[in-house]
């Protein structure tokens, strides 16, 4: 039988997902893997993992597992499938993994599942809890150790362990790396070694903005965030998207790109590679977290100008970019509109700014949680994040915070205190957000929408999606505070 071609298939898959039809993009993209030749079957694999990763098995199916096993044997964001791959594993043994540490030393998907995935499934976080204290096989302890790692030591310390090959405190925090597995020794040593030379060689550029940059700055040293895996792949080119922007059909392609606190480095790779002929700089006020985005392009096999610095003083740079970019950032500022107007100008005119600050309405849970953090006095240390996550964790499912359950980010101690115990939060509201930037001289374009949103506004307006509608999506907010739970990621013009 003739398949048809790898990019039909994926663009009837896009359409399949578009509509709201994961099955059917499910199984296409299944039929399409499994009889593919290696490159198309890799070509594939991520849009397989994107459909799968958003469907919750209601039971255990051997055809499910097969394709997931196949998602981790290709290049994929094997994270994707991380609560997908967590459920089937749970069904599979009926919810007591460590009811069974023979069945469990020999399974290939929770061997693939506890190497490349974290883990962020309350149920199944027990169940490797259990696993963990009965586990004596090698690979299966070293790869719950790798999990520990991952999650940075963020479940509970146990009482007792028996004897086995990976020392008990590997389990809680790294320690001598003497007769550890070599897969252990590369994830905990290796690459934190070379993370550590990167950053020594990274450029810093002036002082820092104040207490609140330096407080900022000390927990990106110690808590790096995030620590993804998958390198980015490539997509579209920025001036494709850009240019379906409102006003923006002649924009020119970029040929210089800001990323104004770049974190760990995902956005600002995926911007070099989606972007060959831009120049990219990175600008960060966290040495650790740059060291870990250097070791990461250094894997994508992209070249980024690091550049360790506070964002108010970018206009002593002189760096003029085409294109800034600034996700998650000047909300942890002490004024986010003094920081969104020095990335501002560090861009030319005629530029465009992509700022994406944190909505009001969906952060209430999380002010919720910071008023509980600071009646009982936790501290943004690891005693105080397990002390948090155990609260948590007990709550019935009908208490509000009961809900923090469902954010990859309470998963590791580093998204935990990120989305918990941050020490500086500003919070906008959509007319909030515009006001700022308009009082620093932007025009405000178009929000970036995923794809819910996009159906929740046709069906609301019985309209295709506006994104420069900025009060219907307020509107819209109002009766939905989730709507942008993901931040407003808004795009802005400087006045040429």
């Amino acid at each position: 039988m003739v398949q048809p071609p790898v990019d039909t298939v994926i663009a009837t898959a896009q359409q399949h997902l578009a509509a709201g039809r994961v099955g059917e993009a499910a199984q296409l993209l299944s039929t399409a893997v499994s009889d593919a030749r290696p490159e198309a079957a890799a070509a594939l694999a991520p849009w397989l993992a994107k459909a799968l990763g958003t469907i919750t098995p209601p039971g255990y199916h051997p055809r499910f597992e097969a394709d997931l096993l196949a998602c981790f044997a290709l290049p994929a964001d094997h994270q994707l499938l991380a609560r997908t791959t967590s459920r089937l594993l749970l069904h599979k043994y009926h919810g007591d993994i460590a009811g069974n540490p023979t069945a469990a030393a020999d399974d290939r998907l929770l061997a693939a599942f506890l190497t490349r995935c974290l883990n962020v499934d309350p149920m199944m976080e027990r169940c490797l809890i259990a696993l963990r204290d009965v586990a004596t096989a090698p690979w299966l302890v070293s790869a719950l150790a790798l999990q520990a790692e991952a999650n940075e030591y963020i479940w509970p310390a146990a009482a007792a362990l028996p004897k086995r090959p990976v020392p008990r405190a590997m389990y809680e925090r790294p320690v001598d790396q003497r007769g550890l597995p070599p897969l252990l020794i590369d994830r905990f040593f290796a690459e934190r070694a070379r993370e550590a030379e990167l950053a020594e060689a990274i450029p810093s550029f002036a002082d820092w903005g104040g207490d609140v940059s330096a407080a900022v700055r000390e927990h990106y040293e110690a808590n790096p965030y995030p620590r993804w895996q998958a390198l980015p792949t490539a997509g579209g080119s920025l001036t494709d998207f850009v240019r379906r922007l409102p006003g923006l059909a002649d924009f020119p392609p970029p040929r210089h790109l800001l990323v104004a606190g770049c974190g760990t480095g995902y956005e600002a790779i995926h911007l070099a590679v989606t972007n060959p002929d831009a120049a990219v700089t990175a600008v960060d006020l966290s040495r650790a977290a740059l060291g870990y985005a250097a070791r990461k392009a250094g894997d994508a096999g992209v070249a980024i100008d690091w550049r360790q610095g506070d964002i108010l003083t970018l206009p002593q740079t002189g760096i003029a970019a085409d294109v800034a970019t600034s996700t998650g950032v000047i909300h942890h500022m002490a004024d986010p509109a003094a920081g969104l107007g020095a990335i501002a100008a560090a861009v030319r005119p005629g530029g465009l700014v992509r700022v994406a600050v944190y909505s009001r309405a969906a952060r209430a849970i999380v002010a919720l949680a910071h008023d509980l953090i600071a009646e009982r006095g936790w501290r943004p240390d690891l005693d105080g994040i397990r002390a948090l996550r155990s609260h948590i964790l007990a709550l019935p499912a009908t208490d509000p915070l009961a809900l923090l359950r469902h954010s990859d980010d309470f998963y590791s101690a580093s998204g935990c205190r990120d989305l918990l115990f941050h020490q500086q939060e500003t919070l906008f509201d959509l007319p909030g957000l515009l006001a700022m930037v308009r009082d620093r001289g932007l025009e405000p374009l178009a929000l970036d929408i995923d794809m819910s949103a996009a159906r929740l506004y046709a069906t609301t307006f019985q309209a295709l999606p506006d994104r420069a509608a900025f009060d219907r999506w307020h509107m819209l907010e109002q009766r939905h505070a989730g709507l942008f739970a993901g931040m407003y990621h808004l795009w802005c013009r400087k006045p040429g």
